[in-house]
C-alpha cells in the first residue's frame, strides 16, 4: 500500500512539474502528491519500528553483534554507561562521529549532551535531571529537533545559495536566483533532517518545503523563459537596425 502510495505521489508530483502554466488545478494536484508521499513515508516508518521484534523462535538465543565501544564508561544519574557504535548506516556513522567529536569538545557532560541533542537529535544523551528541568519551564520542545530547525537551515542555505547565485549572470539566465535559494534550501533541509534522525516534525517540514518549491518554481520558470524571448527578440530587432 505504502509503495503504491509513493508511486503515485511521484507521478502527481512529476505531471505538476512537467506541466508550464500554473493555475488552481496545478496547485491541487502538487499538494495532493505531496500528502501522498507523507503518507507512504510515515507509514513506511510506522510499519518498519512495528516489525523491529525479535521473532519468537530466535528468544534466548545468543547472538554476536559487530561493532565498536564509543567512548569509556561513564556514571551517571541512571547508573554506569557507554556508547556502542554498532556498524550500520554511513549518515548513523556521520551522526555518531558529530556527537563524538561534541563530547570531545565539551568538557561539561551535561552541556555536551544537550548539544548533541540539538544538533543532530541525540536527545538519549540528555541527563534526566535536564529533561525534568525542560518540562518543568515548558521548554521541551525546544530541545527537540522539530519542524522550526529544519526551516531555520533552509533559509539560511537558502540566502547563501541566492547571494551566490547572483554573481554570476551567466547562471541567473539558467536558473532564476530565487527557484536556485529555494531548491538549494530544500537539498539542505532534507540533508539536515536526514542528519537528525528523519524524525515525523523534520519529514514534514521537508515535504512542505517540498511543495512550496515545486509550487514557485514553474510559473516563475515559465515567466523566465518568456523574459529571455523577449530581451532576445528585442536584441534582434536592434541588430536589425542598426544593419539597416
Amino acid at each position: 500500500m505504502y509503495v503504491t502510495a509513493a508511486g503515485v505521489a511521484a507521478i502527481l508530483l512529476g505531471v505538476a512539474i512537467r506541466l508550464r502554466r500554473g493555475g488552481r488545478g496545478i496547485t491541487l494536484l502538487a499538494a495532493v502528491g505531496a500528502a501522498l508521499a507523507g503518507f507512504a513515508s510515515t507509514g513506511w516508518q510506522a510499519d518498519a519500528r512495528l516489525r523491529d521484534a525479535l521473532a519468537a523462535g530466535l528468544e534466548g538465543r545468543d547472538f554476536v553483534v559487530s561493532g565498536v565501544v564509543a567512548s569509556l564508561p561513564q556514571q551517571g544519574p541512571s547508573g554506569l554507561r557507554f556508547r556502542f557504535q554498532l556498524s550500520g548506516f554511513p549518515v548513523e556513522r556521520l551522526r555518531q562521529r558529530i556527537r563524538d567529536a561534541i563530547y570531545a569538545s565539551v568538557a561539561d557532560r551535561r552541556a555536551a549532551g544537550v548539544l548533541a541533542a540539538l544538533a543532530v537529535g541525540g536527545q538519549s544523551s540528555i541527563w534526566r535531571e535536564d529533561w525534568d528541568l525542560f518540562r518543568n519551564t515548558g521548554v521541551a520542545h525546544l530541545v527537540a529537533i522539530s519542524g522550526l530547525h529544519t526551516t531555520v537551515i533552509a533559509w539560511f542555505a537558502g540566502l547563501g545559495v541566492g547571494a551566490l547565485r547572483r554573481r554570476s549572470s551567466r547562471a541567473m539566465l539558467a536558473l532564476p536566483a530565487p527557484s536556485a535559494a529555494r531548491w538549494g534550501g530544500l537539498l539542505a533541509a532534507a540533508a539536515y533532517a536526514l542528519l537528525a534522525g528523519w524524525g515525523v516534525p523534520s519529514r514534514r517540514a521537508v515535504w512542505m518545503l517540498t511543495t512550496v518549491t515545486v509550487l514557485r518554481w514553474r510559473p516563475q520558470r515559465s515567466a523566465h523563459r518568456r523574459h529571455r524571448a523577449r530581451a532576445g527578440g528585442a536584441a534582434r530587432r536592434r541588430a536589425r537596425r542598426g544593419a539597416a
